[in-house]
């Protein structure tokens, strides 16, 4: 099996201090943080957003030590990420807010992918209208418009940052199950689930469990 993410001796900040972890390709991991904050700084590491005060990561095949503006582009369209408060535009509508980044890097949508979105919007109890700003969203809708826009892109990485938490049992449920079906429809994505609780979370569902609780 070979490995979708490795950080090798990583120091970042207050959250990672000689930090050594491997993700498998195809497998679903379960990472408990102390807070939400930390999700967030997980997801810049990942893609190359920020760099590590010291020691190398190493995503799907791409070094982030000296990588290029264009390595890093290619990597972002490999890895999907669901944040915590969603992550909308504020100014672009739900529908337009979902196909952002499809729109930017490949023209208009495909019909099969506008059927996806409309599908997924269906299965997670979306009610309202395609064409309204993320201000009159809940907390779970934001998500669910997040969610929508990383898996029509067909990532082999997704990143749920604390995306189970502080919504209803019933949306998690729902949410849960989608990820769950999403994760199993290629068989090399990988899944990293980022959580401050496991109220939300079955933790013997996941390949892996890592706990960054006591550093």
């Amino acid at each position: 099996m070979s490995t979708a993410l490795l950080f090798d001796n990583v120091s970042h900040s207050n959250l990672l201090c000689r930090f050594s972890c491997k993700f498998e390709t195809g497998t679903r991991s379960l990472v408990l943080i102390a807070r939400e904050e930390d999700s967030r700084q997980f997801a810049r590491l990942i893609t190359g957003m920020i760099q590590p005060d010291s020691g190398s990561i190493n995503v799907l095949g791409f070094s982030l030590t000296d990588a290029t503006s264009e390595i890093l582009m290619n990597l972002r369209l490999k890895v999907g990420i669901v944040p915590f408060s969603g992550g909308l535009v504020s100014n672009l509508k739900v529908w337009e807010n979902i196909f952002l980044p499809m729109t930017y890097h490949f023209g208009e949508p495909a019909v099969q992918s506008q059927e996806s979105a409309r599908n997924y919007l269906d299965e997670l109890g979306y009610k309202g209208k395609r064409m309204v700003l993320p201000a009159h969203l809940s907390l779970f809708e934001k998500r669910v418009v997040a969610f929508i826009r990383a898996a029509i892109m067909k990532p082999e990485m997704m990143l749920y940052c604390n995306s189970l938490e502080k919504i209803s049992t019933t949306e998690q449920s729902m949410l849960l199950t989608v990820i769950n079906r999403f994760h199993a429809e290629m068989e090399e994505r990988t899944s990293i689930v980022f959580a401050s609780t496991t109220d939300a979370v079955d933790i013997h569902s996941f390949d892996n469990v890592i706990s960054l609780l006591q550093r």
